[in-house]
């Protein structure tokens, strides 16, 4: 009888952290407000415009890191110190860029896995003549893998920094959601959409989004990309408005890019898009993201183009550019768009 003690009481608290996780798991409304984190500047918009797409990897995956749920072996979190200067490294690497506007995906506020560093408060202080709003897809109690050196909890979202006035910004659930129980500890998936003051009646949409990485198949991430693509050809459409689509897709932005070398996490944008009245817009020289199965090491890591912009037929490409920064701070590389409206 006393040897089953240890095993009830294992039992015991395997269930009540189970129950912990289910009662305090993340269920964000299908629509809500971006949280605004400071709103003061409302200069003219001037053109061209310059925008910016940045999945900043929680300033933990620099290019020594590897991630398990990419086939790497690191089993601990990089140091505290380790990840305070990536993200002083990132921030730095935005100032130099001096873009009109960023998206950023992958922002934590809190959480073990970035060593509880504030990281979207650290950026919106440095980087002071921004308009900062901020909206979570991701907000983990714990997250138990891997089993001996556990992840942790992660609270994370994506960021919008502009040096012009926002209307609104607002975030959209999608569709495609992780299922019970993977969804205890994945991200929530969402488009954040980011309504831009005009002369006249258009409006500029920029909108951020980071689709999944490790569905089975890319059925969820076509789903999701499905839902984006439509909500905003309502945008374009029905109003005719001026709308970008930008992020981490998690999707080739060119079936062309595809090899044979690919790993099972790449997977090619739906037919969707093709039907649709959008065009991609990615540099085709720079691949925006690498490997995690490995540190990096150039022309050995596997990289790919799953960063860029979708654009409405109204703007106007002057140019893109993936920056070569050899994810020194980040697994991807930071990509900007120059445009003006028709």
């Amino acid at each position: 009888m006393y040897a089953l003690i240890p095993l009830l009481v294992i039992l015991v608290g395997v269930t009540a952290f189970g129950l912990f996780l289910v009662l305090t798991e993340y269920k964000p409304e299908a629509e809500e407000d971006s949280i605004v984190i400071r709103k003061s500047k409302f200069p003219q918009l001037q053109e061209p415009i310059t925008l910016t797409t940045y999945n900043i990897g929680y300033a933990c995956l620099d290019r020594d890191s590897d991630f398990f749920m990419d086939g790497g072996t690191a089993t601990t979190r990089i140091t505290y110190e380790r990840t305070l200067d990536n993200l002083i490294g990132i921030t730095h690497q935005l100032q130099d860029l001096d873009s009109d506007i960023f998206c950023l995906q992958e922002v934590d506020t809190a959480g073990s896995r970035s060593n509880n560093i504030n990281e979207l408060e650290h950026m919106a202080t440095e980087l002071f003549d921004y308009n900062v709003y901020f909206a979570y897809d991701y907000r983990a109690k714990w997250v138990p893998f891997p089993i001996f050196h556990p992840l942790g909890s992660a609270h994370s979202g994506l960021a919008v920094m502009s040096k012009y006035r926002l209307l609104s910004s607002k975030r959209i659930a999608l569709d495609g959601q992780e299922l019970f129980p993977r969804s205890l500890f994945l991200p929530k998936r969402c488009m954040v959409i980011n309504e831009l003051a005009l002369a006249g009646s258009k409006k500029l949409y920029i909108v951020n989004t980071h689709l999944s990485a490790y569905d089975k198949d890319g059925l969820l991430r076509r789903r999701q990309f499905n839902d984006v693509l439509g909500y905003c050809s309502e945008l374009y459409d029905g109003r005719s408005n001026y709308v970008i689509i930008t992020g981490d897709f998690n999707l080739l932005m060119d079936d062309a890019k595809r090899t044979k070398d690919d790993p099972a996490w790449v997977d090619v944008m739906p037919q969707s898009l093709h039907d649709s009245k959008f065009k991609v817009v990615y540099d085709k020289t720079q691949p925006s993201v690498r490997s995690l199965d490995k540190p990096y090491i150039k022309d050995i890591n596997f990289e790919t183009y799953i960063d860029g912009f979708l654009v409405s037929p109204n703007i106007n490409v002057v140019n893109v550019t993936t920056h070569d920064f050899q994810y020194r701070f980040s697994d991807h590389n930071p990509s900007t768009l120059t445009f003006q409206l028709k």
